[in-house]
């Protein structure tokens, strides 16, 4: 199959056929503002001055009475949409069928219907449309009337409803009755070039026809538009409407076959052990050769197997298992002719909430059997299935008591009140058990009552309309199943309706409905009977699922389980498992298949599992008794680990000798969380050690997670404690922890860790939930508990404990503790790590304890000598970093005996303290001379200078900082104070004069030189262009250092200090430097003119053109730029730190103007971040 030609077509066929039932409700005055009553003379309705046929009229009555039974739940234009959509989808799955069914030659007609196999323009049913008239009950003088006025596209309508007709009556599951809707709707132009039947019979060839699968791969792509606007599995709560587009994923063929011949494969081998059948399963797991015997009482012949899909959608995994019974009625000898409608009257079941999938599954199973006899249809024999809609009992069945007692009226009261929202519940319905056998046998008995009464007669339409289909529906819930076989919904962002519901219902499953349908399914299994499904993985391991797990565990056994690589499923974006689950406990061991490391998409999956089918010794495959994961905390299916592994769980864990608190929830982190470096820096208080008095502190230091960085660091956030405690109008959602552990000691890490996670020490910090903790008694069980967790082992138990993003206490916490007594080398090598850590950590500028750059430290004449230094420096710390954590690891691997799995050598990767990089250096060289030059730091004092409060320049030493916090930044040198001359001094003070051009030309080379510029050129233009960048990435786009921009024309940047700024600043730059600038530009351009109109060349003319086109558009530029200059200067607007970069910043952007040519417009004072 063509799949990208597959989607090309379905998403065209579903916008071409709304359109065209659309246009067609439009003649008949129905829009999606309303209806628009039709003219009528003498109760004849008229459209388009014509009169409409009888038969017309009483179709448009019940498209309107439909369409305003839907507004009756929903909004009329959602009621319009929802009828128009179901027309067009309905139509959709006809033709596809139609056409499936004509490439194959299994219509009845014995001809085709939507194309020419002689190469005509039109098709061989219209064309032969005489020859038909008996076939398909044609009237034959409409026949003749269309011919006779040429009108084809009337005629095909005619002789599409007809054989839709037709196969209605001898199929009606999967071709219902047409609606009104569906005949008065039915698109006009229908063979038309670039029509729905035009591109699905000339864009999709014959080869997109050979497998039924192609019908379901159709129904999804048709969808897929839908299920993007409406958002996938990544939306928020859904309503009713859309959960089943929302929730359908088209499962991949080999896994289907892996769970039908895992389950249904297992249970016919049980009944059948000297079968040599499993031998064509490619997917077959199995232990040994010998088939176990354990299987259903009930079950002594394959007609008694009953094999159930309870969210089967478009059937794909119904049609599989029609394949897999087909096979093994052949082996037993049956008649092939019998065989499809034996296996439809005993076998497969299924179950959908969704009206067109459950329509799709029909059709599928139709051509399924087709395929193996394909003369059915021909033979005119009704044929019926077992595929169940979930249906809203939104219908009060009237004239209960023609048929049933009072009891029994009761129960189909009780009935009615569970089937409410029986499309959104589905398969999870739990309804009670009444006798409703009884109660359909004798529903049945009064439909074949013959009777005149009017009353009764409209009964009998009711029973038959909405009774039976819901007693019929209630049978098959309560059935058991000896197969279950699904891929259930994924999804959790509940509506409130939905919400209820799961939480009263499923109390130990709730967090997802799929965990749901794995308990629903499992005990909907007969004793010793299988559930095989695919769903994400998560509920193998984390916290939230481990009643089920257990459930499963305690009453059942994992036949086997095929863990799929974390990416493989494009279509789902969740991790994904395919299990097979078995009612007993007789046989616990099972097969499990570990295709983590294989990546590639899920061809490669399917080859893995092949191969280990194949194969007893192959590294990926293992066969572990399921009892045992009982015995791990949390009872993880951890089926890889070893029995060396498993018996370390004897041991104490972690949690034994430590205690977590709950972090700070502040309930709204933009007010009162902020970046260290926002905040004047005297309202920190960096060393609280204990909290004595909730007045006391303002901003102090919260642990928020961060990267991956081991033993120190990702100390970035505070938070305004005073406020989260005193203030009033906090939000309800704030949980302020235990103050007694506020900057305790203690171990932290982020939640959230896309790889191998990393454990740091933290002081006198507070802990968010980003940043769970362990608080020890003493520094030795501190220091040594961050070292094991640092090490391999701990690593190797935290990925299967929770091989998850999220990473909680409960995790870290279960890990064994071992070897204590050996904790005084482990303990020294820990402090050198984390000393070794905190140097890396504060030799750059965002940390709050940093003092000067590297660059500056020493007392050398070239920056090439201070950056070999840095260097020998930092890989001297990189180098002694890397030993101890081999040793650590040595340390634990030896204590917790696990040499045959772990070796102690760490890759340079997960060493967490940075090497030098000279490039990098020189950036961060360049943005701590900034800082000097604005005062933030001083040449002769490390650590801050200045950071907010009152700014005296006197307090500085011999270089002063600049005295208006505006550093200019042009294309030209057009300020004697522009941020190149500024840099230029600095690096003349620092070094001495006599190697300036050397190291500026150092400078510029790292900054990528180019051939055709200086050193001061460079450093321009890595100011002009790059600067800014890198400080938003450094400083998380909340910069310390903002830049003025006049626009892309770069007619003007600047730099200033934010906790410098004052309310005249502005007023400053305006009066100082764009005014300035102006004036400097008007000169440049009157002396390009000068150069225009004097006598020189043409070369030098067309320059001097193309400097004064910049120079004006430049001017311009600024020009505007001065008018929302002045607008603000004006304001003389005030900031608080406090509030934080990004409300400060966005004072100053946005700003409305006016053009020149009296447009209005919106600008930015400062680069968009």
């Amino acid at each position: 199959m063509d799949n990208t030609a597959l989607k090309k077509f379905a998403v065209s066929a579903r916008i071409k056929l709304i359109a065209g039932v659309k246009a067609r409700a439009k003649l008949f005055g129905i829009e999606a503002t309303g209806i628009e009553e039709l003219q009528k003379f003498d109760d004849v309705l008229v459209v388009n001055g014509d009169p409409v046929e009888n038969r017309h009229k009483i179709l448009y009555n019940h498209l309107v009475s439909e369409i305003k039974a839907h507004a009756l739940e929903y909004p009329f234009e959602d009621a319009y949409e929802m009828v128009m959509e179901e027309v067009a989808y309905t139509w959709f799955n006809r033709l596809i069928a139609i056409r499936f069914m004509e490439v194959h030659d299994y219509l009845p007609i014995q001809m085709h219907l939507l194309s020419s196999t002689e190469g005509r323009p039109e098709p061989d049913a219209l064309y032969n449309a005489n020859q038909l008239v008996h076939t398909l009950s044609l009237d034959q003088t409409i026949v003749w009337k269309h011919q006779d006025e040429h009108d084809q596209n009337e005629l095909f309508k005619y002789l599409l409803v007809h054989q839709s007709h037709q196969l209605g009556e001898l199929i009606p599951e999967a071709f219902s009755a047409i609606s009104s809707s569906e005949e008065l709707l039915l698109p006009d132009n229908l063979l038309g070039k670039n029509s729905v039947i035009d591109e699905l019979v000339h864009d999709l060839d014959d080869r997109n026809w050979e497998e039924v699968e192609v019908v379901g791969w159709l129904y999804q792509f048709y969808n897929s538009e839908v299920k993007e606007r409406v958002g996938g599995l990544k939306n928020k709560a859904v309503s009713k409407r859309y959960l089943p587009t929302v929730t359908q994923l088209f499962t991949p063929k080999w896994v289907v076959k892996y769970m039908l011949q895992n389950s249904l494969g297992k249970l016919y081998m049980s009944l059948y052990p000297t079968s040599k059948l499993y031998q064509q399963w490619e997917y077959y797991l199995s232990k040994d050769e010998t088939p176990s015997k354990i299987l259903p009482d009930h079950i002594n012949k394959i007609e008694d197997i009953k094999m159930i899909d309870p969210a089967c959608g478009s059937g794909h995994i119904l049609i599989e298992a029609f394949d897999l019974f087909y096979q093994m009625y052949l082996e037993r000898g049956y008649n092939p002719r019998e065989i499809p409608t034996v296996i439809m009257e005993n076998n497969i079941y299924g179950m959908e909430i969704d009206k067109r999938s459950a329509q799709i599954a029909h059709i599928c199973l139709v051509l399924k059997a087709l395929e193996k006899q394909s003369r059915m249809l021909k033979r005119s024999k009704k044929l019926s299935y077992h595929i169940f809609e979930f249906k809203d009992a939104v219908q009060t069945i009237e004239g209960l008591h023609y048929c049933f007692d009072e009891s029994e009226i009761e129960q189909i009261k009780e009935l009615e009140a569970y089937l409410k929202n029986a499309k959104q519940f589905g398969s999870l319905l739990q309804l009670p058990e009444f006798a409703y056998d009884v109660l359909l046998s004798k529903a049945q008995k009064y439909m074949a009552k013959e009777t005149s009464d009017l009353f009764e007669s409209s009964t009998q339409d009711l029973f038959e309309e909405f009774l039976i289909p819901m007693l019929e529906l209630s049978i098959a819930m309560n059935t058991k199943y000896d197969i279950v076989c699904t891929n259930p919904p994924y999804h959790n962002k509940y509506n409130p309706t939905l919400k209820t519901f799961m939480q009263k219902n499923y109390p130990d499953t709730k967090s997802d409905m799929y965990s749901a349908f794995i308990e629903k399914c499992f005990k909907w299994t007969t004793g010793n009977g299988y559930s095989a499904m695919m769903t994400p993985f998560t509920w193998m391991f984390i916290a939230s699922h481990e009643l089920l797990r257990r459930t499963l565990i305690e009453k059942g056994s994992i036949s086997s389980l095929i863990q799929l690589e974390y990416s493989a499923f494009e279509d789902a974006t969740v991790p994904l498992c395919t299990f097979v689950l078995q009612n007993q406990l007789i046989n616990t061991e099972g097969t499990y298949i570990r295709l983590s490391d294989f990546k590639g998409g899920m061809d490669i999956q399917a080859n893995k599992v092949i191969k280990a089918s194949k194969n007893t010794n192959i590294s990926y495959k293992y066969i572990k008794d399921s009892k045992n994961f009982k015995l791990i905390p949390g009872a993880p299916l951890v089926y890889w680990i070893s029995e060396k592994i498993i018996k370390t769980f004897e041991y104490p864990s972690l949690n034994s000798i430590s205690e977590s608190k709950a972090g700070i929830v502040s309930g709204e982190d933009s007010l009162y969380l902020r970046l260290w470096f926002e905040i004047e820096s005297s309202k920190i208080n960096y060393s609280a050690e204990e909290f004595k008095d909730k007045d006391t502190y303002l901003w102090v230091p919260i642990n928020k997670g961060g990267s991956y960085r081991k033993y120190y660091g990702n100390y970035e956030h505070i938070i305004n404690i005073f406020e989260i405690w005193n203030s009033k109008t906090i939000n309800v959602s704030v949980r302020r922890s235990d103050p007694s552990y506020y900057f305790k000691p203690a171990v932290s890490w982020s939640y959230v860790t896309s790889g191998s996670p990393s454990f740091r020490i933290t002081k006198n910090k507070l802990s968010a939930t980003a940043a769970p903790n362990l608080f020890f008694s003493d520094e030795v069980t501190l220091y040594y508990s961050i070292g094991l967790l640092n090490s391999k082992i701990s690593n190797l138990y935290l990925n299967f404990l929770n091989p998850t993003i999220n990473l909680n206490v409960t995790n870290v916490s279960s890990i064994p503790i071992l070897g204590m007594e050996k904790s005084t080398h482990v303990v020294n090598n820990v402090q050198e790590n984390i000393e070794s850590s905190k140097q890396d950590w504060d030799s750059f500028e965002t940390s709050w304890d940093f003092e000067q750059h590297p660059l500056v430290l020493g007392h050398y004449s070239k920056i090439s000598n201070a950056s070999a230094k840095w260097n020998l420096i930092a890989e001297e710390r990189f180098n002694k970093l890397k030993v101890n954590e081999e040793e650590l690891n040595r340390i634990f691997i030896e204590i917790y005996g696990l040499q045959d799995e772990l070796t102690p050598e760490v890759e340079d990767k997960d060493v967490t303290v940075r090497k030098a990089e000279v490039d990098r250096d020189v950036r961060s060289f360049l943005s701590y001379l900034v800082g000097v030059i604005f005062g933030r730091y001083r040449l002769d004092k490390p650590g801050l200078a200045f950071a907010g409060g009152e700014f005296n320049l006197d307090e500085f030493g011999s270089y002063k900082p600049d005295k208006d916090n505006i550093i200019p930044i042009t294309a030209e040198h057009y300020f004697e104070d522009d941020i190149v001359s500024k840099i230029t001094e600095l690096v003349a003070i620092i070094y001495g004069k006599d190697t300036l051009n050397e190291n500026l030309q150092f400078i510029a080379t790292h900054l990528g030189m180019k051939e055709s510029e200086t050193a001061e050129d460079t450093i321009r233009r890595y100011f002009m262009k790059d600067f800014y960048k890198d400080h938003l990435k450094i400083y998380q786009k909340r910069p310390i250092y903002w830049q003025f921009s006049s626009g892309k024309k770069g007619a003007f940047k600047g730099l200033m200090y934010l906790h410098r700024y004052d309310k005249y600043t502005l007023a400053r730059i305006r009066t100082d430097y764009v005014l300035k600038l102006t004036t400097t530009l008007n000169q440049l351009i009157e002396h390009a003119q000068v150069i225009i109109d004097g006598n020189v060349s043409a070369k030098e003319v067309a320059r001097a053109r193309k400097e004064r086109e910049a120079y004006e558009a430049q001017l311009q530029e600024l020009r505007e730029y001065d008018l929302i200059l002045k607008q603000l200067a004006d304001q003389e607007i005030d900031l608080d730190l406090d509030d934080g970069v990004k409300v400060n910043y966005a004072k100053f952007q946005d700003i409305p103007f006016k053009k020149d040519n009296g447009r209005s417009d919106k600008k930015n004072l400062f680069e968009k971040i």
